[in-house]
């Protein structure tokens, strides 16, 4: 499988890096919800009733991670400078 995903174009490469942080953005905040809601009393399909939420949240922190440039190089080893802009991209788009 690894060796299937190193031959692949770098466009390819990075509609998959790009979908992958995708799904964990969703599941982060799906996550985040369920460990909120779950000790309140709370009524509802937590899709349902946040499904705006769900969908901005993407729409918004996959800009920050463009602009910083996550995208630019496909990563097989990450440096101390790779974690750091990493990290203050997720602290933009959650701050947004």
């Amino acid at each position: 499988m690894r060796k299937k995903l190193l031959k692949l174009p770098r466009r390819q490469k990075r509609f998959i890096a790009l979908a992958f942080d995708t799904c964990a953005i969703l599941a982060c905040l799906w996550l985040a919800f369920y460990i909120r809601v779950e000790s309140a009393p709370y009524h509802g399909n937590l899709l349902q009733d946040h499904w705006r939420t769900f969908l901005l949240a993407p729409v918004c922190a996959l800009p920050f991670y463009i602009r910083m440039g996550l995208y630019r190089a496909v990563l097989r080893y990450m440096g101390s400078f790779s974690v750091i802009t990493i990290t203050r991209a997720s602290i933009y788009a959650t701050g947004t």
